[in-house]
């Protein structure tokens, strides 16, 4: 019960409606300190991430990168600056179409293996 509300309360991010979700389906309150503690930990670890757990798998197929191609062609420019993420005046390099189009290949092949599972060849 507590491992459900866990992963309800860090998914959903919602710690509270996945507590009261578990004490209706089971009935029972005694339970109610150790979803607590569950819930709100599991949304706490969910806090530190840049993206929702229900949006990771969309960004690690590239989706991320429309933003980056979408810049690229309303300026009508071949490449952009990549900024350090602490010191954004220090240049750390640019990313250029066919950077995009590597990373969006790579993209590709990572998810099609974790697709096949492993051992799959």
């Amino acid at each position: 019960m507590v491992g459900m509300a866990a992963m309800m309360g860090g998914t959903m991010r919602s710690p509270l409606t996945a507590i009261l979700f578990t004490v209706e389906l089971t009935h029972d309150w005694n339970v109610l300190p150790a979803l607590l503690v569950g819930a709100v930990m599991a949304h706490g670890t969910v806090l530190l991430l840049r993206r929702s757990i229900l949006t990771e798998k969309i960004a690690r197929r590239g989706h991320h990168l429309r933003e980056a191609v979408g810049r690229m062609l309303a300026r009508d420019i071949g490449r952009l600056p990549i900024v350090d993420r602490h010191d954004r005046s220090r240049l750390v390099g640019y990313l250029g179409r066919a950077g995009i189009m590597r990373a969006r290949v790579r993209l590709f092949e990572e998810e099609n293996l974790r697709e096949r599972g492993p051992g799959a060849g």
